[in-house]
């Protein structure tokens, strides 16, 4: 994947869902929508089609959802027409944090009025980086994913949760990453691979990662880049225009730059069983190392290639022998230890290629 520095400052403004912020009157003035200077836009939310959210006041803002959402597919029945749904119970939800560390959800009871209906400790402090991500599992409940910055540990922390009731929540995935907790971090979300399901970054402002959830595994961090300097903020935009999101990362130690990444797809494919029993790897799924033994009937080395999910390679290893044992302890090329998640083994040569599928649950 490459790395291009453009001489430019991109201004970017994302949207997750539909969201304005609005200032209102003292309680005691009555309000006529279209009379307040502070009004933004007043958006009703009860079309019945389409991505486009009506604006009610005379400013006609129309909005748009985004993260996937359309009313015909994530709406149900509310007082009026419909209502976005999130856990199901046609309220709309209202993630926060407090610098205690506490995580609270709020739901929309009334007319501008909310009550928390949900509250536990996150585990960490300064809990103020939310993001809507979508349902990424096709069960029904949308997840959003909440983190921290904690200055005693030195670094990004943060969760994903996922309604599995009415006004009850669970994380289903936590991860950290290094950085300065006095400096900028963030998340987003989008669908970088055209799968349909969107992925997320989260950046501690020295490192980004990049995160993609499957059935067999949960979610899972596929890509990070690490030793980017000074405070960075990521977000995933269709750049290109091709309805596939870029990465693009800002650094405020960099003025004026600012770097695209795009998915470079490679397709790994399990091919020629006929030497399945010739190459054995024991244990499938592991936790620690694996062993690889490789048999087969060939006068030339063979060459042994690891790659991750993505198709990025992550350890290549040539001249084997065709009898040949080794042991793989989990490092890549430079010694990094790899995550959890699906991993593809490939020993070629001239003579044949051969892939096989190993899982990594740690």
């Amino acid at each position: 994947m490459s790395r291009k520095a453009y001489f430019s400052i991109i201004s970017l403004v994302l949207v997750s869902c539909l969201m304005w912020t609005t200032y209102t009157q003292a309680k005691d003035k009555p309000v006529i929508l279209d009379n307040d200077p502070n009004l933004a836009g007043w958006w009703k939310l009860d079309e019945t089609s389409g991505k486009t959210a009506a604006d009610s006041s005379k400013h006609n803002r129309k909005g748009t959802l985004m993260e996937g959402l359309s009313f015909e597919k994530d709406s149900t029945f509310g007082k009026v027409s419909k209502a976005l749904k999130f856990d199901g119970d046609g309220f709309v939800e209202i993630a926060g944090g407090s610098g205690a560390g506490y995580l609270s959800v709020f739901e929309n009871v009334s007319d501008d009025s909310f009550h928390m209906v949900w509250q536990e400790p996150f585990g960490h402090p300064n809990v103020n980086i939310h993001k809507y991500l979508g349902d990424t599992d096709n069960n029904g409940f949308s997840e959003w994913l909440s983190g921290s910055h904690d200055f005693s540990h030195g670094g990004f922390f943060f969760k994903v949760f996922e309604a599995i009731s009415d006004n009850q929540y669970e994380t289903i995935y936590y991860d950290s990453l290094p950085g300065n907790p006095w400096f900028l971090g963030g998340a987003d979300a989008g669908d970088v691979d055209g799968d349909g399901i969107n992925e997320f970054v989260f950046s501690s402002n020295a490192n980004v990662g990049l995160y993609k959830n499957s059935n067999l595994t949960g979610w899972e961090r596929v890509w990070l880049l690490d030793g980017i300097p000074g405070s960075t903020r990521s977000y995933l935009v269709d750049v290109s225009g091709d309805s596939l999101c870029e990465i693009v990362i800002s650094s405020e130690e960099l003025p004026g730059f600012t770097y695209i990444y795009r998915l470079v797809p490679t397709r790994i494919d399990v091919v020629n069983t006929e030497y399945d029993n010739n190459i054995n790897i024991f244990p499938n799924p592991f936790n620690d190392r694996v062993l690889i033994n490789i048999s087969v009937q060939s006068n030339r080395h063979i060459n042994l290639d690891i790659f991750n999910i993505t198709g990025q390679k992550i350890l290549s290893r040539n001249g084997l022998s065709s009898y040949s044992k080794l042991t793989w302890n989990l490092e890549d090329d430079n010694k990094r230890r790899v995550g959890s998640g699906i991993y593809f083994i490939k020993i070629s040569n001239h003579d044949f290629e051969h892939v096989k599928k190993v899982t990594i649950l740690k």
